[in-house]
């Protein structure tokens, strides 16, 4: 999720800070996403899944601290995904995970933008598709990553004094796409047939 190749970073960097704070639990998010089959209508749909329940929590975080910090919208990823759930003929309702720690919305946006990231990875691997290739709105976004580098100038410059708040914040936002994707599991899949045509 959350990597690029950057300039060397000072070790007070808060990028550094969520970076070497969050390495196990990307870790362990990563793998349990992985074992996501992409290339099936289950896998994308557990997959999508468990980032729509993650996202209730994380992105209306990462969005305030994108507004506030850097002068920037979020694009609507919440909405991206719930058009894709609904295509692929997943209209359940989605159960709720708790809500993060609020004080530090640093780490919120660092793991969700960072996420666009590796998504565009799995992106040029390819997924199921109901119709023509490319259908999801949430993995073909790219504007996410477009906040990428003004969120890492914003990291360097947040006093130390924040730090540990994004990092707990950063850390419970993890734990949210990781409780998403065990919700997720105990929800009822659509019947295949039921995905709409591109």
């Amino acid at each position: 999720m959350p990597e690029n190749p950057m300039p060397t970073m000072a070790p007070e960097d808060l990028r550094h800070v969520l970076r070497q704070g969050t390495r196990e639990d990307h870790e362990r998010l990563d793998a349990l996403l992985g074992a996501c089959d992409l290339s099936t209508h289950a896998g994308l749909t557990r997959f999508l899944q468990a980032h729509a329940i993650g996202l209730q929590a994380v992105a209306p975080l990462a969005a305030r601290f994108v507004q506030d910090e850097l002068g920037l919208a979020m694009p609507d990823v919440e909405a991206m995904v719930a058009r894709d759930l609904a295509d692929l003929g997943c209209n359940a309702p989605l159960p709720a995970v708790p809500a993060l720690p609020t004080e530090g919305p640093a780490g919120a946006a660092y793991v969700l933008i960072g996420s666009r990231l590796g998504t565009a990875v799995l992106r040029s691997r390819g997924y199921w598709s109901p119709g023509t290739p490319g259908f999801s709105h949430y993995m073909e976004d790219n504007s996410l990553r477009a906040l990428w580098q003004p969120l890492v100038k914003a990291l360097r410059d947040l006093p130390e004094a924040r730090h540990a708040a994004a990092l707990d914040t950063a850390r419970a936002s993890f734990a949210a796409f990781e409780q998403g994707l065990h919700l997720a599991e105990t929800m009822p899949l659509p019947d295949h047939a039921s995905a709409l045509p591109s």
